[in-house]
């Protein structure tokens, strides 16, 4: 049984990598499947010795979305503020907002790398490695856990004061020079001190099965390697003709050309910064911002990922309730979605509504699959769900090429104003090629 799940988990996986449901499916399947085999062959004893190695790969595991999202929007803004306002003591004047923090000779941003979500799941790992390694008792690895995360969250916000200082004292070339070297550093520094924390709660608290040997165990017999190396075989061919063949029946790959506007002012083009784009994953960036005819701000971002086996998931994680929520803006709430017949294609965009510094903004935002099958709503949808990710599993989807489309809109009295000019300067600036 656990065989098959685990083969159904890769199945499903190939489609859906970004879908945290399916990243854990499969992680308990690969867990199960080898703690069943070796309860199988050596018994249940033995098992359980192994039980601990086994799920030690689920710290691989990425986060359900939601709870990542949650903790690093909550840590970028926290990290901020605080670096605000420790730098006050020695007269910097830095200002947060959001996660961007404002000096007078530029801005420093706390990414999701700076936030401190990845000290988080070092010093989790290193904590529970830790716990199993000096044989700690139930509470005390419990309590090296939460040391691991006060000493990953206080050194993280240890290098984000110092490098901002840097930024200040010695320009922005000095801390892009000493922005890697001091991310080791902490982490370094993080992992020493939970080791020493864990000797002294290992002093402090008798280890469980401190004399236990790790029991002895016979080889796995020829037909058992056999038997799983074949069933490896057979759900990945499988997977792989599925998937090809549904891929050489994609009879139309269209993109989103994307035409700025010709009949309005100045038109003010921006480039995506190279620190961006490595966060991105993406191959192609634009930007730019005007005003149109009745006085409305524009800012558009038009962004691409090509084909491949990340673009689905770099493309789907880079949303507005994502990034502009990072760059100080508030989501007021997730409105009805916008629908534009574009030469008899649908486009539903995705509608928020934003407050930044006491302005409204109006959001829209779209993902194009190049090759996809969306415009059959009969056979996929995309809203994200559940169900539309095991329909795109259905119809053979994978590893299409990825482009976003985000419209911000200043100066909108109204919903309704804001899905006019959305209608009206979409069919001028977007067609199909």
């Amino acid at each position: 049984m656990t065989a098959v799940l685990f083969g159904l988990a890769w199945f499903v996986i190939e489609a859906v990598p970004d879908w945290s449901v399916a990243n854990w499916f499969f992680a308990l399947a690969v867990v199960a499947y080898q703690f069943s085999l070796i309860a199988f062959q050596w018994g249940f004893r033995i098992a359980r010795y192994f039980l601990f190695p086994v799920a030690f790969l689920l710290c691989a595991v990425p986060w359900p979305q939601r709870l990542e999202l949650l903790l690093v929007q909550g840590l970028m803004k926290g990290v901020a503020s605080a670096t605000a306002d420790l730098l006050a003591w020695p007269n910097v004047p830095a200002l947060a907002s959001g996660n961007i923090i404002w000096l007078p000779t530029g801005a420093v941003g706390i990414d999701e790398a700076c936030s401190g979500i990845r000290s988080l799941q070092a010093t989790l790992m290193a904590s529970l490695f830790l716990g199993q390694l000096l044989r700690m008792k139930f509470w005390a690895r419990l309590i090296l856990i939460c040391i691991g995360f006060v000493l990953a969250l206080f050194f993280n916000l240890v290098r984000t004061v110092a490098l901002v200082w840097i930024a200040h004292a010695q320009g922005f070339a000095a801390f892009e020079r000493w922005h890697d070297p001091a991310g080791f550093s902490v982490l370094g520094l993080s992992v020493l001190f939970l080791w020493l924390f864990a000797r002294l709660l290992c002093g402090s608290a008798a280890p469980d099965h401190a004399k236990e040997s790790a029991p002895r165990a016979e080889p796995l017999p020829l037909p058992i390697i056999l038997s799983f190396t074949s069933w490896i075989l057979v759900f990945l061919v499988g997977t792989e003709i599925w998937y090809r063949r549904h891929e050489t029946n994609l009879a139309d790959i269209r993109r989103l050309s994307i035409v700025w506007p010709t009949d309005v002012g100045a038109i003010l083009k921006g480039s995506i910064p190279d620190s961006a784009r490595r966060i991105l994953l993406c191959d192609d960036a634009r930007c730019a911002s005007w005003h149109d005819q009745n006085g409305l701000a524009w800012t558009v971002y038009s962004i691409t990922w090509n084909s491949g086996r990340t673009s689905t998931q770099s493309a789907r994680v880079h949303r507005p309730e994502n990034c502009l929520q990072g760059s100080g803006a508030i989501l007021q709430k997730e409105l009805d979605p916008a629908v534009v017949d574009l030469g008899g294609t649908p486009l539903a965009f995705r509608s928020y509504l934003f407050d930044w510094n006491r302005t409204t903004l109006y959001v829209f935002y779209v993902l194009w699959e190049q090759g996809n099958r969306d415009v059959n709503r009969n056979i996929l949808g995309q809203d994200w769900s559940g169900i539309s990710r095991l329909q795109r599993v259905w119809s053979g989807q994978r590893n299409l090429g990825q482009q976003s489309l985000e419209i911000v809109l200043f100066g909108a009295t109204s919903d309704g104003e804001a899905r006019t000019a959305l209608r009206k300067g979409i069919e001028k600036m977007v067609h199909f090629l």
